[in-house]
């Protein structure tokens, strides 16, 4: 009597490793640019506690001095500075490296620059370098 063999053939194995490549390899960048975006948004985070202090002072002065207020934002993993320079904008400067950027003139800048009416600030324009990997609360431009 013939026993029957069970298993895979060589060609079906040889089928589900490059199936398991293919999708290995759409995966893996796709992986990376979502971790980079949630880094970004930690640079974006960062600005937070800034753009609360100049509403409170807009609004507590009636608005805005030309000159800058004297307010940073220490240094983190992914932000190396941050201050307000003139009229109430918002710098951030991101580590790229430690974002996973790299390359030759890498640079992480996050500018947010506010929107006043009658002497209160009623928005944000946001702007993200690099914006291919700007989060959704800055591609739109207004926060």
């Amino acid at each position: 009597m013939k026993q029957l063999q069970k298993g895979f053939t060589l060609i079906e194995l040889l089928i589900v490793v490059a199936i398991i490549g293919i999708l290995a390899a759409i995966a893996v960048p796709a992986y990376t640019d979502y971790r980079i975006k949630a880094r970004m948004s930690e640079v974006v985070l960062a600005a937070s506690s800034l753009r609360t202090a100049v509403a409170e002072h807009a609004q507590s002065q009636g608005g805005i001095a030309s000159a800058g207020l004297g307010m940073t934002v220490g240094s983190t993993q992914y932000v190396d500075s941050g201050s307000v320079i003139a009229n109430g904008k918002i710098v951030i400067i991101g580590k790229p490296a430690a974002i996973g950027l790299t390359g030759t003139g890498a640079a992480v800048v996050l500018t947010m620059t506010p929107s006043f009416a009658n002497g209160n600030v009623v928005g944000w324009q946001c702007n993200l370098s690099p914006t291919q990997y700007a989060p959704g609360t800055c591609t739109a431009g207004n926060i």
